[in-house]
């Protein structure tokens, strides 16, 4: 049953896929169009609503597009897109549209089914932007028939409930482009097994994941006849569907949470695919932003890294690549006492590339080095050889690496062919502080040192990708490499802190890192 529109706001539920099933969610079941309407609409709506109840989640159902206001929207968990094509005129007008990526942009969740792909006359930005939230257009499909589905990933929450080969009757559209390699595929047709010239040179994916912007989308191309809404296995591919995208990943600690830089939301692109801001996650930091800074540079897009999606060896995760760019905070002070005193932690997932050197080995992917004088403030780099080291300055000498501004390194050579998970943290006081270095381990320090803290030492803006805002030689002593996420704390975390951490974003971006055992808690602060 169709249920009123309620104009309130709700909160967007922070949960793990696990416990879905336990919340009640609250669907948009959304089929307004504009064109070509299947015969199968009505028993697509009807099957939403019936997964809805069935869940205890709220549905509401509904054709028309003035629910997408910034207001109605927030009260939403998930968007699905049920079987609406638009492939004679525009559906959202540019309010309308603004509010769908807000919402997005927020978290939320999209669920797109069958002609939700044909959507084509948005018009402006709008129309390629939701091509990447889907992951492909629609083009063309031969008749009805039976054919060979394939379970790609059989472990998958989604699909785990298929059979391998899951023979279905029902159309098999070409799309443009194919959207493998930006997606993660959960099923494909074997093209041998359908008749017509509407295929896609054997790579021919059907159902898939990923996620976007900040969001988290699934889109199913099956969908057009009645029966497969009528098909339990069907039924169930969407409703794992809406789990999946609801289902919120969240990482702990959060106490002391400054910055939370994460390649998956926030960022904000030109036509060119290049970032131009990335915003801080971290509710309770000033620093809101991060940007690109074109001060003392010629080149197009300057300053700005690109932004892209990796594949199964982070997950499907989204990083940002830095070429000799950097992205810069706003604030002059609002870090100054990480290093004069309160401590800190930071934590980055990296991919290296091969690094220039023109300084040799400062390759910086972060830090808030003041401009001038002795530079001081916390930084932290690759050496040319791609073995990480970190440091704090605390601006009573200039030199580099001496007393006051250590050098802790590892001597492990970072593989430029995988992801890693670096943290960095320096303990709380006054006085000489121990500095610790951690890669691919949370267990124990590749390397450590002792920093000794001065109380009036002055840093400046956090800059991600340089060691600071270096408006003097823009691009110079800079990182090259992936960043996917990076974290900053207003604080040293404890040892049981740091563990947990370390294995939450570990598993989250399926990192090859070193996990708790007897001989690493024994040696651990050698």
């Amino acid at each position: 049953m169709k249920k009123n529109l309620m104009m309130i706001i709700g909160l967007i539920i922070s949960i793990s896929h696990a416990i879905v099933h336990a919340q009640q969610l609250r669907i948009l079941n959304f089929y307004g169009d504009s064109g070509f309407r299947h015969l199968s609409q009505p028993v697509a709506v009807d099957m939403i609503e019936k997964i809805c109840a069935r869940n205890n989640w709220e549905c509401v159902s509904t054709k028309q597009a003035a629910i997408f206001n910034l207001r109605d929207l927030a009260s939403f968990d998930v968007v699905v897109f049920n079987n609406n094509c638009g492939n004679e005129g525009q559906i959202f007008n540019e309010e309308q549209q603004d509010a769908f990526r807000s919402f997005i942009h927020g978290g939320g969740g999209f669920v797109g089914i069958h002609c939700a792909g044909a959507i084509w006359n948005e018009g402006k930005d709008f129309q390629q932007w939701y091509q990447n939230l889907l992951g492909t257009t629609l083009i063309d499909h031969p008749p009805v028939q039976d054919a060979d589905c394939i379970v790609e990933i059989e472990n998958h929450p989604i699909t785990k409930h298929l059979p391998k080969i899951w023979k279905v009757r029902d159309e098999y559209h070409r799309m443009l482009p194919n959207p493998r390699g930006s997606v993660q595929v959960l099923l494909s047709v074997n093209e041998n097994s359908y008749q017509g010239k509407e295929k896609m040179h054997g790579d021919h994916p059907l159902v898939w994941t990923h996620l976007f912007e900040g969001g988290k989308s699934f889109f199913s191309s099956l969908g057009h006849t009645d029966a497969i809404y009528n098909d339990g296995k069907y039924i169930r591919l969407i409703e794992e569907g809406i789990r999946w995208v609801a289902a919120k990943n969240t990482i702990t600690p959060t106490d002391g949470l400054q910055v939370d830089l994460d390649a998956d939301k926030g960022v904000v692109l030109n036509s060119a695919n290049r970032v131009t801001k990335w915003f801080n996650q971290a509710s309770n930091s000033e620093v809101k932003i991060f940007e690109s800074n074109s001060t003392g540079r010629t080149e197009d897009n300057p300053g700005q890294p690109f932004w892209k999606v990796e594949g199964p060896e982070i997950n499907w995760h989204r990083v940002l690549f830095f070429n000799r760019q950097e992205l810069v905070s706003q604030s002059e002070s609002c870090f100054d006492a990480l290093v004069a005193g309160s401590g800190y932690t930071w934590l980055c997932v990296l991919r290296p590339g091969q690094q220039q050197g023109e300084v040799k080995d400062v390759n910086s992917f972060f830090g808030n080095l003041k401009n001038g004088e002795n530079y001081e403030g916390f930084w932290a780099g690759l050496n040319n050889d791609n073995t990480v080291w970190m440091g704090s300055r605390n601006g009573r000498t200039f030199g580099r690496w001496d007393q006051n501004n250590p050098k802790v390194e590892s001597r492990l050579i970072l593989d430029s062919n995988r992801f890693h998970l670096l943290i960095g943290r320096m303990e709380k006081g006054t006085q000489k502080v121990r500095l610790s270095l951690f890669v691919n381990n949370v267990f124990q320090e590749a390397a450590f040192g002792y920093f000794p803290v001065d109380l009036t030492a002055n840093a400046s803006k956090l800059v991600i990708g340089q060691e600071r805002d270096a408006i003097d030689h823009p691009g110079k002593e800079s990182f090259i490499g992936s960043i996917a996420r990076f974290m900053l704390f207003d604080r040293a975390l404890s040892d049981k802190e740091l563990s947990r951490l370390g294995e939450e974003v570990g598993r989250y971006y399926g990192l090859k890192i070193l996990f708790d055992t007897e001989s690493s808690r024994s040696d651990k602060r050698k």
